[in-house]
């Protein structure tokens, strides 16, 4: 995430919120459940922001 502009942090949490709750729920209910960020599920939220970067929605800052 700190590769993007920081005028599009507020439209990158909107987004991938939104990303999160409609295509992996199971996370967030994980997350909910248990009170905590595990191991299993943070290493889950690496890959669905890894995919989710990916597509190209941001502007990203100059240099990277």
């Amino acid at each position: 995430m700190d590769k993007i502009q920081t005028s599009e942090i507020a439209k990158f949490e909107t987004m991938f919120l939104e990303h999160l709750q409609k295509n992996h729920p199971y996370v967030i209910e994980d997350i909910q459940k248990t009170q905590a960020l595990n191991k299993d599920n943070d290493e889950k939220l690496g890959k669905i922001l890894t995919d989710f970067m990916a597509q190209g929605l941001f502007a990203k800052k100059s240099g990277n």
